[in-house]
């Protein structure tokens, strides 16, 4: 993308450790040609915590590379596979990476993340891996071939590629251009992008509802009590849940 004369920002986040917290960020070390690139940013960010595979202000720095001018921006996930979705939710065009030999299409559907796949890229396509490759590539398709596309506009492709072959590369980044253009024509990314805006909101506003109810005079001691019910067998869990909304919610 970036030899195509776009300015790419790359947003990498790395897993952090449950239990310092700390986090490598060697992605500039591992992109060294894309570092010296000019027209390239590359930012690292620590996933502290965060479920999903992506930091919790991802999306204002991509927002905020746009603002700066980067037309392509590439958001890395963690990469822990079947729970990396809410990537899916920040972003244009969802691309997913499979290694050769992941599983066949039927496990695939039921990871649940393939249904969200704008393109599929069946990595490792080389050597003894290429044929295993090639196989993986077209289960995949028979296995999306059965499932719903996001948006009428665009049916998932599924492709191969390898390192050592740079027209694999060329060939990703062609289906990532021919997308962008069939659903701007359409439409359909100016609507994906209004949804998303509205499940954005509403996450960032779940969360802070969160933070200031934990704070609440009152609410830590009422959740030991309810908790100790729950764990007695007094009552589900959701059960003790639900009362600590309604006391919360409830009129003075």
């Amino acid at each position: 993308l970036a030899s195509r004369r776009h300015r790419l920002a790359v947003l990498a986040v790395d897993p952090s450790s449950h239990r310092s917290g700390g986090s490598v960020l060697g992605d500039k070390t591992r992109m060294p040609q894309l570092s010296a690139n000019p027209a390239a940013f590359i930012r690292p960010s620590p996933a502290q915590g965060v479920l999903g595979g992506v930091a919790r202000r991802t999306e204002d720095v991509a927002l905020l590379c746009e603002s700066g001018g980067y037309d392509r921006v590439v958001v890395e996930t963690v990469g822990v596979g079947q729970s990396e979705v809410v990537v899916a939710g920040l972003v244009d065009m969802f691309v997913l990476l499979v290694p050769p030999g992941a599983g066949d299409g039927l496990q695939g559907i039921k990871r649940g993340i393939m249904e969200l796949a704008d393109l599929v890229v069946v990595t490792k396509c080389d050597g003894a891996l290429k044929p295993v490759a090639k196989a993986a590539a077209q289960d995949i398709r028979a296995a999306l071939s059965v499932l719903r596309p996001r948006d009428a506009a665009w049916a998932p492709r599924v492709i191969t590629s390898s390192m050592h072959d740079p027209g694999s590369a060329a060939a990703v980044a062609d289906v990532i251009e021919e997308f962008r253009a069939t659903m701007g024509r359409a439409g359909a990314l100016r609507a994906r992008r209004a949804e998303q805006a509205v499940s954005r909101v509403w996450e960032h506003a779940r969360a802070d509802v969160l933070h200031r109810l934990g704070g609440m005079p009152g609410v830590q001691a009422l959740i030991g009590e309810l908790a100790a019910s729950a764990a007695a067998g007094s009552m589900p869990y959701s059960r003790a849940g639900s009362l600590v909304g309604a006391a919360v919610l409830a009129p003075d």
